[in-house]
């Protein structure tokens, strides 16, 4: 790195470096203010203590009420969907009317040969 004394020139890659730096400071200021009592009991929800995002903050509590477990799984809301499916006679119908139709596929292929 190289420094500039009193005087220099200081080129515009530097000038626009040093903006780059200091806002990526005050973004993440703004992100660490935002964010609460750092994901600790009693903060809002915010996607840093969102347990079903990808990532979040664990209380310490909850990691001391869980003789210090730090395993993803331990910690996460998962949520589940319930799907429903068609009654199983239906698929067997589809399934039995795809083969027939893939028999009389072959079929038509074997009288070509």
């Amino acid at each position: 790195m190289r420094l500039f004394h009193a005087g220099e020139a200081v080129s515009a890659t530097v000038l626009r470096r040093t903006r780059m730096f200091r806002s990526e400071i005050s973004r993440r200021g703004a992100e660490r203010q935002s964010r609460g009592a750092f994901g600790r009991a009693g903060a809002p929800r915010t996607p840093q203590n969102d347990r079903k995002a990808k990532c979040f903050f664990v209380p310490k509590d909850a990691i001391v009420a869980n003789n210090y477990d730090l395993s993803f799984n331990k910690y996460r809301e998962v949520e589940y969907v319930a799907e429903e499916f068609p009654p199983t006679e239906e698929l067997l119908g589809e399934i039995e009317a795809l083969s027939k139709d893939f028999a009389a596929g072959l079929k038509e292929l074997k009288g070509m040969l």
